[in-house]
């Protein structure tokens, strides 16, 4: 684990997501499976995903996760994934797979996580990135999260 991760999620990997940012999301995607609980049987990665996937992955190997999403995004399966992850923009696989191949919804403010240890508030800010399967849901994700920046595919979308 680097300084920087360290310092902002220290050695719990494993951020609970928001109950209410959960049931926001699900009320768009009807996500029917995660593939990254917080208390995993088997890891997500050496699994098929099912139709409409609900992420939000240990933050010492997002990209891995990020590129199964995608892989899982192609046909013939055309998976849908909506991962919770840190805006760490400076990252390579924040360049090299979420710009490239997903939608990338930018949150205002701080997402306030549920930790075993009973921290909450996170010290960075972060976003959502969709790998659709060719399904296009920015208009729902305009009208729940309000003034978000969104970008398809690496290219700026108006705001809604």
């Amino acid at each position: 684990m680097n300084k920087q991760m360290s310092l902002t999620v220290g050695s719990d990997q494993r951020w609970r997501t928001p109950v209410a940012l959960y049931r926001e999301l699900h009320e768009i995607f009807k996500f029917n499976f995660d593939p990254c609980p917080a208390d995993p049987v088997v890891s997500g990665l050496d699994i098929h995903w099912k139709e409409s996937n609900f992420v939000n992955p240990p933050y010492d190997n997002i990209g891995e996760w990020l590129w199964k999403g995608y892989v899982e995004s192609m046909p013939p399966g055309g998976k849908s994934s909506v991962f919770l992850i840190p805006a760490w923009t400076d990252r390579s696989y924040f360049h090299d797979i979420a710009f490239r191949f997903g939608t990338v919804v930018f949150l205002e403010g701080r997402i306030q996580f549920n930790r075993k240890d009973g921290k909450t508030r996170c010290l960075f800010p972060s976003c959502l990135v969709i790998f659709d399967g060719g399904k296009i849901y920015e208009e729902a994700i305009g009208k729940a999260f309000g003034d978000v920046s969104a970008m398809r595919c690496g290219k700026h979308l108006p705001r809604g």
